[in-house]
């Protein structure tokens, strides 16, 4: 299954050091030291996150709350 979304994320500096990605349409947010490790741990964060939903079985069903994700069967 292939999975294409634009997602919407705020990038923000916390405390003037640490750089801070908050999706509010996922509720997620995510902390890092640097903005290239932030992008690193997006992207990690996302991948653990729809494998969680796969592995319990709730994928689907997330798929279809959020109109803002379009997934493809490829066979």
């Amino acid at each position: 299954m292939r999975i294409e979304a634009e997602i919407p994320w705020r990038i923000d500096r916390a405390d003037g050091e640490h750089c801070v990605g908050i999706c509010d349409p996922l509720g997620l947010t995510v902390e890092s030291e640097t903005w290239a490790e932030l992008m690193e741990d997006v992207a990690l964060t996302l991948d653990a996150m729809l494998n969680d939903l796969l592995s319990n079985n709730d994928l689907d069903y997330f798929l279809q709350d959020r109109p803002l994700f379009l997934a493809e069967d490829k066979q």
